[in-house]
């Protein structure tokens, strides 16, 4: 009388459990862990590599705001691809691309560029005006360029580019030349 009392505490324990996929600690068949290298969420993405230093929202933070328009109708898919694969050598912005080194793959960084131009790129951002290049192609005139920064910068950021007391330091090996020209006011 007891092993039978026995196996049918044990037949009702296994049926009121439920089928063995529902069994406790059995994981939901939707619940499967994605394996790092196949998230392709942009806003994921940009949370956990970007954001520390661009800044949440992308409007700065260590490094160029990532968030501004003007940027973005500056900078092409082409070179934001290359700077976020490979890095930018001397300066804090790291290699993110597993070719390069990092923990992404090729389509992730392609994911986060097209996600960054979605969430804040505005293709009217300069409106009729023709954008420089990104980069200079060739070597600009040094002597010319001292004088456009005696007349326009160096009130804010001092004779050396160190600083003064309205701006911060645009020598310092992190801070992008580009951001310079983006947040200096203009005459």
């Amino acid at each position: 009388m007891r092993r039978e009392i026995f196996l049918a505490m044990g037949l009702l324990a296994t049926t009121a459990c439920g089928s063995h996929d529902t069994a406790p600690g059995r994981p939901a068949a939707d619940s499967q862990v994605i394996p790092p290298s196949r998230i392709l969420n942009a806003s994921v993405l940009y949370a956990k590599n970007c954001a520390g230093c661009h800044g949440r929202d992308g409007k700065g933070g260590a490094a160029t705001a990532l968030g501004d328009p003007v940027y973005l109708a500056i900078a092409d898919d082409a070179t934001m691809i290359r700077v976020t694969a490979d890095g930018v050598p001397g300066t804090a912005m790291p290699a993110f691309a597993q070719h390069s080194g990092g923990l992404l793959t090729e389509g992730q960084i392609d994911a986060t560029v097209r996600g960054i131009r979605v969430r804040w790129g505005k293709p009217d951002a300069l409106r009729d005006a023709a954008p420089p290049p990104y980069a200079a192609q060739v070597p600009g005139d040094p002597k010319r360029g001292a004088a456009v920064y005696e007349t326009y910068c160096s009130s804010c950021h001092g004779a050396d580019g160190r600083g003064g007391k309205q701006a911060s330091s645009i020598v310092d090996g992190s801070y992008s030349r580009w951001s310079a020209t983006r947040t200096c006011a203009r005459p």
